[in-house]
This record gives structure tokens, C-alpha cells and sequence, in this order.
């Protein structure tokens, strides 16, 4: 590949970047009229999130802890010491520098200090490094070897919270004394520093279209540039850093869409384009990659996936409600790709529920919503409300009923494009009515070894297709398809999708909206399923969502259509839920309601609630030629 920085700047970077102590991307302590700019409605939220910090134990990273997920496959290390470790830090932080009384400062230096003091910064359940297989390990280690220093994206999460914490309050942690500010650096350079500048042997340096990829490098980027001062080094990571980013965009499939859903969007595109904005801050505008066509494609993809506040169509890890998607955050990335409908959607999610401060993969946009998230109060929010869009690449077609506004019916079709985030939900869909749910996506459940494991996650109940609103047959679903690769254009073309894909297609003529997708050949021979295609079309004039379902099988067959709902439904001449009716052929099929049991896992109860439910429509027959159409039911 050429790389475009390589002719950009054929001298390399050295002389284009701005030395450490010239390098001001944000506020510092010293700064008081900045700090003390932020509404008093803000500073109180701050506050109390430090104080809520102060009342707790330093987070103590225990090897019996760490051994857990080895041992059982929970991942509560991820909130009891990872998860409060970044909080604390940006908390402390932030109040500080709002209150300026010293308070705070104690509990900063507790938890800088035991992060220094710990030997790793790596999740427990990512200490596969250096194994065969790597993420697909079967083996894995209970402990961290402190002799070879790994970078996850969690530790150089961490990093970046350490070395904010420094750039912020460098002149109060040298009052205290400059042992402090020594060790961090010593931290930082040992873990992060020299491995990213020196190693090419971590699997997300390769696997460039995956999250870890830009999560990763953004992150070491933002500690090489706020902690370095040798020039030739600081341009050595920099460089590294635009490599690896120019990799991930060339390389990403061409319609920038993004396969892991709307949630990790901002781990994987928000993490390109805080690289890339590290990299023009750092630089003074000579490194600007926000004019090309594909940085545009992928950051302003999610605007497609829209429904309404911070709902977006929740398919693979995307959870309902998505709190990561901040307003300040997507109006400034639609500033800088020059994308107004982004711009207008940042401003509809920050009017939606004004200032959010949820856990955040990077310092940089949390800094930057506490000290300017106010500047959004006088633009005028606007939806995008996205009428139509259709991805080859992710085999999905979203069709609004009424383009424009966010009313009316939602759908959001799927097929499956064989990528191993992917559930088994080719041919599944949601429908919102009046931006209220009516048939739903569970979201991927809380993570542990079994849904994240390639050995496990296509067998829970989560992922299966009976837990979406997709068909089986015989009682089984479609396989999961090839496991690796299919978000990397390369791949993509060289017809890895014939292989391991669905094949669809959708069109949109202004009074119909119409997705096909045929998923047959990806259920396994002892299924007996010749053919299954089903076809969803949103007919706007008549204000209706039809769907038909084609199969053909080998023998007379069970087949199953399902249904989930987080409102108990009414079978009354059909299926009554959610303001809507859904009237299928009552002489065919016959229909049952169960409780959905999802095992009390605490992310699916806080999205949908404590109950839901799973309708079942089922016909004995060889063949299937059915269509059940989804109304409006009168008010």
C-alpha cells in the first residue's frame, strides 16, 4: 500500500509536529478561567461523581481476581478493577481542576499510584497475547508475565487515562513531588511507549478492519504525543500511528459500514477519528485526513443507523439505549468531514438528555463535553430520520415510513454477512412504531467467556436465531458462516460472501422499500432446507410492514417463525403488540406465547425490562409460500 502521509511528507513527520511542551490540545490545571467556564449544572455532576470516588477503596488488582476469568469465564474484573480505575481518574481529575481545593487530590494520587504498582494493565480476559491463535485460544494464562509488557485495548485505555491525568496536572502533582510525574512517565514508557514503537507482533496490528485496531493505536498515539519529548521518536509513533490509520480506512469495506454495530461504531470509527484529530492538533492542521471520501463514508455511516434519541438499529454488540454516542462528539466529527446530517443528529442526542458522561474508551471527548458540551444548547436539534439505506456489506436495509420524521413505523432487516461478531440472525428484523419497540433485538448480552468465545457464543441464547425475530427449521437455525474477515474489502470481493454470506437485495422506489434475502444455503444438510428467502417491504402508502417467507425443504418440516416482544402480546386474529397488529394466515399456522427466560442477565433486563416474550407462528408443511403484514392499529 502507499500511504498517502509517506507522500504528504516524504522528510517524515520530525519537523511537522509540534514539540510535547508546545502540544496544548486542551485545557491544563493552570487554566483556571477555562475550568471555571463549565455551567454550574455540569460542575455539579463532576463533583459528585468525585465524591461518590472519594467514599470507596482504592481498586485493588488481586491475582485471585485477575485468575477468575480463567477459572470461570466472568468478566467482573473488567468493572471492579478496570472500570473504576479510568472513572476514578477522570473524575478526580476533573473536579479538581473545577474546585481547586486540594480535595480531591490524595484519592488522584491513591489510584495513580496502585496503577503504577500494578503488573499488568491487560483485561484478564485478554491475556492471550504471544499465544497460538491469540483471541481464538483454547488455552489462555491465569497471570500476567511482567517480562513481556502486552498492549490490549484496555491497557492502552488505561495509558491514555494516565497520561491525560498527566498533561492536565503535571504542575500540582510536581507540587507534590516530581517522583510522581517520573513514575508515570516510567509507566507509561515501559508499557506503551517502547512496545508500540518497537513491536510488530500483536495480532490487532494486522487484523486492521477490526476495533482493536484504531481503539489500540489511537490510544498509544495520544500517550507517545502528550508524554514524549524526543522528537525522533514522537515522529516514529506518529508516523506508526497514521500507518496504521490509513490501513484501517483503505481496507475497510467501501460503503463504511460498520459491522459490530452502532455501539462499537465509536470504538472502531470514533477511534479513527480521534487518531486523526490527535494527529491535525498535533500538527497544526498540516496532517488533515478528514477530506477522504472513505474517513467520510465510515464516520458518517451511523447517522444511517438512527432511530430516535439514542436509540439506533441495535443488531451485533449494539445495545438499545446507546450511551457511548455523545452529541458534542458526532457534531464535531460532522464539522470536521463536513457532514451537516451528522452535525444535525449530535445536536437531536445532546437535546435528548443534555450532558452524559458514560464510561468512554478515550479521555479527549469526555474532556472536551465537560468543559464545552454547553456550546450545543443554542443549536437546533434535527434527526436525520434516514427514510431509506441499504449496505451490501452488512447484508441490512433500514426503511422509515414517513422519511424525515421519526414517525410511523421502523424497520431494520438483516441478512448475515459471516463476520464472527455476527449473530445467527440472517433474515431476523426489528420494528419501532412511533419510535417505540415493538419487535426487538435482545443486544448482545453481558460479556463473558461464553459470548465472546468463538468455542461458545453461537450457541447462547442470545445469539441463537430463535432469540431473534428469524426463522428455523426442524428446530435449527443457520450456521454462523465463515468466522473471519468479512468487514475487510479484500475479502469481501475476492467472494468470501458467496461463501459464507447471505445473498440479498433491496431497492427503494419512494412508495416501497423492498429487502430479499435468501439464507438457505447456510442451514446445515440434517435441516432439510432447500431454499429460505424471506422479503420485507415497507409499503408508505399504505402504512404497513409485509413480510414473506419462502421455504422449501426436503420433507415435511416444523418451520418456525419467531417473535420477540418486550410487551406481552394479544393473539386476537393475530398479534397484538406494541400499537400494532400483525395478521398472518390463522388456517396455516398455529401460534404460541411463552416468557422469554434470558437468564436474568442484567444488560438484556436494563434495555428491555424484566419480562419479554417470544411468540412462535408454526406450520407443518414441505413447502411455505406466507406473507403476515404488520399494521397500525387505530388509536
Amino acid at each position: 500500500m502507499e500511504y498517502r502521509y509517506q507522500k504528504d511528507f516524504p522528510q517524515g513527520l520530525k519537523n511537522v509536529l509540534l514539540p510535547r511542551e508546545k502540544f496544548n490540545p486542551l485545557p491544563k490545571y493552570e487554566d483556571e478561567a477555562a475550568w471555571a467556564a463549565v455551567p454550574a449544572k455540569h460542575r455539579e455532576i463532576v463533583i459528585q461523581k468525585a465524591e461518590e470516588v472519594l467514599k470507596l477503596p482504592v481498586p485493588r488488582a488481586l491475582a485471585s481476581s485477575y485468575m477468575k476469568y480463567y477459572r470461570s469465564g466472568v468478566r467482573d474484573y473488567d468493572t471492579n478493577f478496570y472500570g473504576a480505575m479510568r472513572d476514578a481518574l477522570l473524575y478526580l481529575t476533573a473536579a479538581e481542576c473545577m474546585e481547586r481545593k486540594g480535595r480531591f487530590m490524595d484519592a488522584l494520587l491513591d489510584h495513580v499510584w496502585a496503577l503504577c504498582e500494578t503488573t499488568t494493565w491487560v483485561l484478564p480476559a485478554h491475556n492471550w497475547s504471544g499465544l497460538e491463535g491469540y483471541l481464538n485460544s483454547p488455552d489462555g494464562r491465569p497471570l500476567a508475565d511482567i517480562n513481556d509488557p502486552q498492549i490490549d485495548i484496555i491497557g492502552a485505555t488505561l495509558a491514555e487515562y494516565m497520561a491525560w491525568v498527566l498533561y492536565v496536572m503535571r504542575s500540582e502533582l510536581d507540587k507534590i513531588s516530581y517522583l510522581i510525574t517520573e513514575r508515570i512517565e516510567y509507566e507509561l514508557n515501559k508499557r506503551i511507549v517502547e512496545p508500540f514503537c518497537n513491536r510488530r507482533d500483536e495480532w490487532w496490528i494486522t487484523t486492521s478492519t477490526h476495533n482493536w485496531h484504531m481503539w489500540t493505536a489511537s490510544n498509544c498515539l495520544a500517550v507517545v504525543l502528550l508524554t514524549e519529548t524526543n522528537p525522533a521518536k514522537r515522529a516514529k509513533a506518529a508516523e506508526l500511528g497514521l500507518k496504521y490509520t490509513e490501513e484501517y480506512y483503505r481496507r475497510f469495506v467501501s460503503d463504511g459500514s460498520n459491522n459490530e454495530g452502532a455501539g462499537y461504531w465509536v470504538a472502531s470509527a470514533g477511534s479513527m477519528y480521534y487518531a486523526l484529530k490527535l494527529l491535525q492538533l498535533a500538527s497544526n492542521g498540516a496532517i488533515d485526513h478528514f477530506d477522504e471520501p472513505m474517513v467520510k463514508n465510515i464516520i458518517g455511516y451511523i447517522r444511517n443507523t438512527h432511530i430516535n434519541g439514542r436509540e439506533f438499529y441495535n443488531y451485533s454488540y449494539t445495545t438499545r439505549y446507546n450511551t457511548t454516542l455523545q452529541g458534542l462528539d458526532l457534531y464535531e466529527m460532522g464539522l470536521d468531514v463536513n457532514d451537516t446530517s451528522l452535525m444535525e443528529l449530535g445536536a437531536h442526542v445532546y437535546h435528548y438528555d443534555g450532558l452524559s458522561l458514560p464510561p468512554e474508551d478515550h479521555v479527549y471527548p469526555l474532556l472536551r463535553r465537560i468543559l464545552y458540551t454547553h456550546t450545543m444548547e443554542e443549536i437546533t436539534p434535527k434527526a436525520p430520520n434516514v427514510g431509506f439505506y441499504w449496505s451490501e456489506r452488512q447484508q441490512m436495509m433500514i426503511a422509515r415510513e414517513k422519511p424525515g420524521t421519526p414517525e410511523g413505523l421502523f424497520l431494520g432487516a438483516r441478512g448475515h454477512n459471516g463476520y464472527r461478531h455476527c449473530h445467527r440472525d440472517g433474515g431476523a428484523f426489528i420494528l419501532y412504531n412511533n419510535c417505540t419497540p415493538v419487535y426487538i433485538d435482545l443486544v448482545a448480552a453481558t460479556y463473558s467467556r461464553a459470548v465472546i468465545d468463538e468455542r461458545y457464543r453461537h450457541q447462547h441464547f442470545a445469539c441463537v436465531p430463535e432469540s431473534h425475530n428469524a426463522v428455523t427449521v426442524n428446530g435449527t437455525g443457520h450456521l454462523p458462516g465463515r468466522t473471519t474477515g468479512a468487514m475487510s474489502e479484500e475479502l469481501f470481493l475476492q467472494g468470501q460472501k458467496d461463501n459464507a454470506c447471505t445473498h440479498s437485495t433491496a431497492v427503494d422506489n419512494g412508495t416501497e422499500a423492498v429487502f430479499t434475502v435468501d439464507v438457505g444455503h447456510l442451514f446445515p444438510e440434517e435441516s432439510g432446507v432447500q431454499r429460505l428467502t424471506r422479503t420485507f417491504t415497507m409499503d408508505r402508502a399504505a402504512g404497513e410492514v409485509r413480510v414473506r417467507q419462502q421455504v422449501e425443504c426436503d420433507r415435511e418440516s416444523d418451520i418456525c417463525l419467531h417473535f420477540m416482544t418486550c410487551e406481552k402480546p394479544e393473539l386476537n386474529d393475530g398479534i397484538c403488540v406494541g400499537g400494532t397488529k400483525l395478521t398472518y394466515d390463522t388456517n396455516f399456522f398455529t401460534a404460541a406465547v411463552e416468557k422469554f427466560d434470558y437468564e436474568d442477565d442484567p444488560k438484556i433486563r436494563h434495555a428491555w425490562g424484566d419480562e419479554i416474550y417470544r411468540t412462535t407462528l408454526i406450520a407443518r408443511a414441505k413447502t411455505l409460500d406466507s406473507t403476515f403484514t404488520i399494521s397500525k392499529i387505530a388509536p
